[in-house]
Order: C-alpha cells, then sequence, then structure tokens
C-alpha cells in the first residue's frame, strides 16, 4: 500500500495538472454471439452498442470527467455458449491479449508489444448476448481486472436499456451501486427523480440523455447529485485519471511485479497504448467516383495502404446505401494479404426503374481496422447516383363524366391524378357561358393526387346543359378531360299558390291556382283536401307550358263544415307561402214552428181565404232568414 500512498499524495500535490494533455481512449472491442445478432437483426444491433457508447461518453462529460472517451475498436462474432455462469471465463479467454499486455508487457517505457497480439488495439472486451433464462432479471456484469463486460439483451428491454454498458463499465472503474458500505465512495446517488448510473436498480436507470454519474457538485431538481466522500463517481473517475497522467511520466520495471499488481488493482489499468505508441504498420484509405449511373447498378470502391505489410490486414468498410427512398445499411470486410497495398471493392444495387424525388447516395466508412491506421482524410468516399429514370408527371382527369346540380348552389366537382406525383403540374380550365369558376387554374404540387373545383352559375333557364373542361396541361396527360354540368332551375317553372279567396258554389269549393315569377314548362300540380265538409282526399291538375291560373273543384259532402285545402306535390316549380286555405259553412238553425192563426169571428169552418196570405207571408220569411243563415270564411 505504501506505494499507492506516495501515489495518492503525488496526486493531491499536482491539482493543476492538465489532464487534456493527454486523454484516455478506452478502445472496445465488442463480440456477440449469433442468437442476439438474429433476435435484434444486424444493424439494430451495431445501433444499439454504438448508441450505448455514446450515451457512455456524453454522461462522462456530463458528470464533469475529464480527458476519458471511450470508442469501438471492432464487431466480431462469437459462436460460443455464454451465460451468466460463465461470461467471466469467456471474456478471460477474449481477453488474454490485453491481461498479457496489462502484466507482462513494460508499456509505462514504451516497449512495444507485438500487435499480433491484439489487431484491433482493443482494452476492454464487451460481450453482447441474450437474457440468461437462468438470470432474468440481469442485464450485465463486469469482469475483474478492467477485462471487459457482458450484456444481457432482449427486444423488449432495449429501449430502456441506454446505460447499461455505461453501467457495467462503471464497475470496472471501481464504482459501486447506491446500496454498497461507506467504504465505498463511487457509489450511486438519486437527486430529485433521477438516478444516478451505478443504480443497483435496473428499472431506475436514466433513461437518455438524462444519464450521469453521481458528483455532489451537480444538482437536479433543486438536489445535489452526491456526497462529498460519500456519493461521488465523478472524484474516483477523474482520480483514476490522474494517476494514470502521472506514471506515464515514471519508469516502471517489469520486474516490479509487486507494485504493477497493486497498482492496477487500486487504478485499474484502462488505456493500454495511446495513438502515438501503436505500431504503425500502415495507413488505409478509401476513394471512389463522384458519381455514377443508377442504371449501372454497382460502384468501385477503391482501398490503399501507405505501405505493405508483413502481415495479413483488414478493414471493415460501412455502408450507407440511400437508393430509391430506402436507406440501407452494409458491413462488410476487406482484407489485404500480405504485402498488398491495394484493393477494389464492388457495391452493387439494384435500380428499379423508379424516378426518386431524394437525391441517391452511396455513403461508405472506413473503421475498426486490423493491424491498420485509418486515414483522417481519406477514412470516407461518398458517391452520388444520378438518376435516369423520368419523373412521372401523371394523368389528370375529373373524377365523374357528368354532374347535377340546382341553379343558386356552389358546384364541386374532383379533378384526380393517377399513375405518379413526382412533379408539380398546372391545369388550364375552360367552361361554358353559364359557369364561373372561383379559379381558372388548378396546381397539382408534389404527391397531390386529388383536386377539389368549385363554380356558381346563372342558369334562368329550367333545364341548361354546361361543361368544365381541362384545356391544358403543363406537364403530365389528360384523360378525362371535361364533365358535363346539368343545371337544374326550378324557379323557371314559377311559383304556385292559391288565390285570396275560395268561391262557394251550391255543392262545390271552387279555389284557383296561380302561377307567378316564369311559367316555363308543363306542370302538374296534387291539391289535396281534407275535413267534414269534403273529406280526406286530393285531385291533379296541369299547367300547360305558359299557363298561370288554373280552377280547382271540390265538391262537398255534407251541407255543413270545415275543409283545408293545400297544395301537396309539384312535378317542376316552387310552392307559394300561401300553402293552404281553410272553408267553413255553418248549418242554418231549425225555424220555430208557426202558431196556428186564429179564426176571424164571424168566418164559417172551412173558409181559408185570409190564411193562405198569411202562410205565403210566413214561407217567404223564412226563406231569407235560411239565406242569411249560410257563411264561409278562408284562412291561410
Amino acid at each position: 500500500m505504501k506505494y499507492i500512498n506516495i501515489l495518492i499524495a503525488l496526486i493531491m500535490m499536482l491539482p493543476a495538472l492538465n489532464l487534456n494533455a493527454q486523454d484516455f481512449n478506452v478502445r472496445l472491442g465488442i463480440y456477440y454471439t449469433p442468437e442476439i445478432e438474429n433476435e435484434l437483426g444486424s444493424n439494430r444491433l451495431r445501433q444499439f452498442v454504438e448508441d450505448s457508447v455514446r450515451n457512455l461518453n456524453e454522461a462522462l462529460v456530463a458528470s464533469q470527467v475529464q480527458g476519458l472517451t471511450f470508442s469501438i475498436s471492432s464487431f466480431n462474432e462469437y459462436d460460443g455458449d455464454i451465460n451468466d455462469s460463465n461470461s467471466t471465463r469467456v471474456l478471460n479467454d477474449i481477453s488474454g491479449d490485453l491481461r498479457y499486455v496489462l502484466l507482462e508487457g513494460d508499456i509505462f517505457n514504451r516497449v512495444e508489444i507485438p500487435h499480433t497480439k491484439n489487431p484491433y488495439r482493443t482494452d476492454m472486451v464487451v460481450l453482447v448476448t441474450q437474457v440468461d433464462p437462468d438470470y432474468p432479471n440481469r442485464r450485465g456484469k463486469a469482469s475483474e481486472l478492467s477485462a471487459g463486460i457482458t450484456m444481457f439483451l432482449n427486444k423488449e428491454d432495449l429501449d430502456v436499456s441506454d446505460y447499461v454498458l455505461a453501467h457495467e463499465i462503471g464497475h470496472t472503474l471501481l464504482l459501486e451501486h447506491d446500496t454498497k458500505s461507506d467504504k465505498y465512495v463511487g457509489r450511486a446517488y438519486k437527486c430529485g427523480n433521477v438516478h444516478t448510473i451505478l443504480t443497483e436498480n435496473f428499472n431506475n436507470l436514466p433513461q437518455y440523455p438524462n444519464g450521469i454519474f453521481s458528483n455532489p457538485n451537480i444538482t437536479k431538481g433543486g438536489q445535489p447529485c452526491g456526497v462529498v466522500n460519500a456519493y461521488d463517481s465523478a472524484s474516483v473517475l477523474n482520480a483514476n485519471i490522474q494517476a494514470h497522467e502521472i506514471h506515464r511520466h515514471h519508469g516502471m520495471s517489469v520486474l516490479d511485479w509487486e507494485f504493477r499488481a497493486e497498482f492496477g488493482r487500486e487504478y485499474p489499468l484502462l488505456h493500454r497504448w495511446t495513438d502515438e505508441e501503436m505500431p504503425k504498420r500502415a495507413t488505409v484509405g478509401i476513394k471512389a467516383v463522384n458519381e455514377v449511373d443508377e442504371s449501372a447498378e454497382q460502384v468501385t470502391v477503391e482501398l490503399t495502404l501507405s505501405n505493405a505489410v508483413n502481415v495479413e490486414t483488414a478493414v471493415e468498410l460501412k455502408t450507407y446505401l440511400q437508393i430509391d427512398g430506402q436507406l440501407e445499411t452494409r458491413f462488410e470486410q476487406v482484407v489485404f494479404a500480405a504485402g498488398e497495398t491495394y484493393k477494389e471493392h464492388v457495391i452493387t444495387f439494384e435500380d428499379d426503374s423508379t424516378y426518386n424525388r431524394i437525391a441517391n447516395s452511396i455513403n461508405v466508412f472506413a473503421q475498426y481496422p486490423k493491424q491498420l491506421k485509418v486515414s483522417e482524410r481519406k477514412f470516407q468516399s461518398t458517391v452520388n447516383l444520378i438518376d435516369d429514370d423520368p419523373a412521372l408527371n401523371g394523368e389528370f382527369g375529373f373524377s365523374n363524366a357528368t354532374y347535377s346540380m340546382n341553379q343558386g348552389d356552389e358546384g364541386l366537382v374532383t379533378i384526380n391524378r393517377t399513375n405518379g406525383a413526382d412533379t408539380s403540374v398546372t391545369l388550364t380550365l375552360e367552361v361554358s357561358d353559364k359557369i364561373q369558376l372561383t379559379q381558372e387554374t388548378v396546381t397539382f404540387g408534389v404527391d397531390e393526387y386529388s383536386k377539389t373545383v368549385k363554380f356558381t352559375t346563372n342558369a334562368s333557364e329550367a333545364l341548361s346543359n354546361e361543361s368544365i373542361t381541362i384545356k391544358e396541361a403543363s406537364a403530365g396527360t389528360i384523360t378525362q378531360g371535361s364533365v358535363d354540368v346539368e343545371i337544374l332551375n326550378e324557379s323557371a317553372y314559377g311559383v304556385f299558390s292559391f288565390n285570396e279567396e275560395p268561391v262557394l258554389t251550391e255543392n262545390t269549393i271552387q279555389v284557383v291556382l296561380e302561377r307567378s315569377g316564369q311559367s316555363f314548362g308543363e306542370v302538374d300540380v296534387e291539391v289535396a283536401y281534407f275535413g267534414s265538409l269534403t273529406g280526406e282526399d286530393s285531385k291533379w291538375v296541369n299547367f300547360a307550358n305558359g299557363q298561370t291560373t288554373v280552377s280547382v273543384n271540390v265538391p262537398f259532402i255534407e251541407e255543413a263544415g270545415i275543409a283545408t285545402l293545400y297544395i301537396k306535390n309539384l312535378s317542376n316549380g316552387v310552392k307559394g307561402s300561401t300553402a293552404s286555405v281553410k272553408v267553413a259553412i255553418e248549418a242554418e238553425p231549425e225555424p220555430d214552428p208557426l202558431p196556428e192563426p186564429e179564426k176571424p169571428a164571424g168566418k164559417a169552418e172551412g173558409d181559408s181565404g185570409g190564411s193562405v196570405g198569411l202562410w205565403a207571408a210566413l214561407l217567404l220569411l223564412g226563406g231569407l232568414i235560411r239565406s242569411a243563415a249560410r257563411k264561409t270564411t278562408k284562412h291561410a
């Protein structure tokens, strides 16, 4: 421990140490099983791992940890069984070369280790596999001596696993759960509603981009995210980095095994080589033509090495193909045999003979070099694909060949576009005399397939046949180029109503129907009636073309009562405001019986000369009374 104490003292004496002078980049070698690749898919698996590394780096910056970053050195398939019980052994097997470098290589004196033992310059191994059914709640596991970590993934939890990799790597950096004893400084903490990354419960892990390591100098929701000397992951990470920075400037003998072993356990040695310390065997660069016709269906990428290498080398090409509106990602290895300095790699694609409004392109990136470096200036190439397929302007036509409407209504017809909508197209419309358009042109934008044309009419005839025509199109073709518009004008047939007064004859009610306004065409009118005077029935009358009045006779069925007459139906035309008439006939009262006249004195029985004249006068008077008792009324 004396060496560690001396080291801590040295750190405390150098508070102004510039950590950015030598940043530590830890290179992660990703090893995945075929089972997890099949479950997630190659692209999703890679994207998840790349996002997890990004999340870790951003969390380090947000936690005020200086000078430490992580990157991916390679993606490799591991065709073997990985479960919770054997993951540590598998990690140790894969990272044997790393342990060789850690325990045998004198990196402090910058002695170059044969790079064949670690061809991808990997510092730490990340195993990715499916959830172990024997430990269904475990999502990660860290190994000792910084050999690496294991992630146990499934599709269901992938969206809530943003910081699983950061959590497990944190363990390799001496960080612990919030439930650990107070002898651990780098424990997780909860500030407000946010748990820091090392929280023990998987369900409490933060979601991107909210992940941080505990640090009492950071507040969330008004609460500090750590406690000094108790819950402070950031201080542990910064001390670790400072310790390694200091030791880079001090010699350390390979024979000083005790010091190195103790140092490695207290401060896990993250960085095996810096870029300057790596053997520079060769640098790979890529290039391709700037553009190629889509119909060629392939493009050639040229890869070159700065110098020949006496061992087999390789680089992975990550290719994004943006073709026909679809994005495809490919990962392909290009291998250089010993002594080779030039390779051609052909990227193929399909031309589906479809015009694409989005520019087609191919972007190629060189990554994960084996025994090589990637040129900082020539690590990517972009090829633009020239789309030689014609744009589809479309075909234009009215949705219906005929359209009927009433005069006074707003007309609406639809123009449809079929068989493509790659461009903007303007149609010019033409109409006949009795139609007025709200606009004389219609413009279809890209991906627009339907337009509504609005119009009004000024037809005075009862029936007018008009038309709307697509006169011309700026592009495309015209199919159903016109629509016939039938305009119905009911007011041309006239307005029908009863006249002011019905006329009563001895046995009928006589009313007169009038047609006002226009008097075009032949019109049938049904007059209905009901009531005690007439019973319930109806009758049809006919107006000839130009005729303005027609008489209607409705018979009585009773001597007295009430009857209502109304216009029930029209074959054409419009009902007037006077829709009905009501007629009432009051019954005449029975006359009182006349008294028996007294016989004049002196007249003999049977002498009736005077009584005849009296009876005649009384009969005349009764007729006048009955005539006065009959009355009629009309109601609107």
